[in-house]
């Protein structure tokens, strides 16, 4: 099936990355550069949900997908929130963050998409 992209909120401050069944490295790409283009046409901070709820598998060689993403990463990306995120995510997602400081602090983990939107609210209230 792939990755869907969806604006969660009219406000365009919140972009859902939506990981659906089987998809790929490839598949990853295209949804890195999609989203790269929306939040170039957008001059606020925007957060990222990326919901693994019906993903069923990573792909092999993910953490050269994370790469990409923090080449492609605008900068004007806010948080990230995944989502039902797996041990495996989560092992690929914090070696990321050795390798890039610049997320350290913006990474969170949910277990659904309403924790994750309240992570979103919490975390910006705090940095207001």
């Amino acid at each position: 099936m792939g990755i869907k992209i969806t604006w969660d909120n009219p406000e365009k401050t919140i972009l859902v990355e939506t990981f659906e069944d089987f998809w790929t490295l490839d598949d990853w790409h295209v949804m890195v550069d999609e989203a790269a283009a929306l939040l170039a046409q957008i001059e606020y901070t925007v957060h990222v949900i990326l919901d693994g709820t019906q993903s069923k598998t990573l792909p092999p060689q993910m953490l050269s997908g994370v790469r990409y993403a923090v080449k492609k990463m605008p900068k004007n990306q806010g948080i990230l929130v995944f989502v039902n995120a797996t041990m495996f995510a989560k092992t690929i997602i914090n070696i990321a963050k050795k390798l890039t400081p610049l997320l350290v602090n913006t990474i969170e983990y949910a277990d659904n998409l309403e924790q994750a939107r309240n992570i979103i609210i919490q975390k910006s209230q705090a940095k207001n």
